[in-house]
C-alpha cells in the first residue's frame, strides 16, 4: 500500500517550480512538513550530485525534515536511497560538500 493511502503521509505537493529548496513536500503523521529533494541518474550508482546554494541552505535549516531521494538506474530498474537529514549525513563524514562556483554581481 502506498504511504499516502496508509495515512503515513498526506498533502503531497509538487513545489519544484516554487524555488523552496526541494522538489516535493508533504506532511507526515505527526503533521511535520517534510521537504523532499529528488536526484536521479541512469547510472548504476551516484558518485556525486549537485545541489544549489538554496537547496543546501534549506537542508541545513530543515535538518531531519529534509529528505534527499537518490534514484539510480532510473531508466531500467530504479534503486532508491533516502537520506533523511543531509546536514547530519555530511557532519558524520558520510559525504563531503564542496562549493563549486561563485556568483559575480555587476554594479
Amino acid at each position: 500500500m502506498p504511504l499516502q493511502e496508509s495515512g503515513q503521509i498526506r498533502k503531497v505537493k509538487d513545489v519544484s517550480k516554487d524555488y523552496v529548496g526541494y522538489d516535493l513536500e508533504y506532511f507526515d503523521k505527526e503533521d511535520n512538513l517534510i521537504g523532499v529533494e529528488v536526484k536521479a541518474t541512469k547510472m548504476n550508482k551516484f558518485h556525486h550530485i549537485h545541489l544549489t546554494h538554496n537547496e543546501w541552505e534549506v537542508a541545513k535549516k530543515m535538518k531531519e525534515n529534509y529528505h534527499l531521494y537518490l534514484v539510480a538506474n532510473c531508466k531500467k530498474a530504479p534503486r532508491y536511497k533516502i537520506i533523511k537529514n543531509l546536514k547530519a549525513f555530511i557532519e558524520k563524514g558520510k559525504g563531503v560538500i564542496k562549493p563549486m562556483d561563485y556568483k559575480i554581481e555587476f554594479f
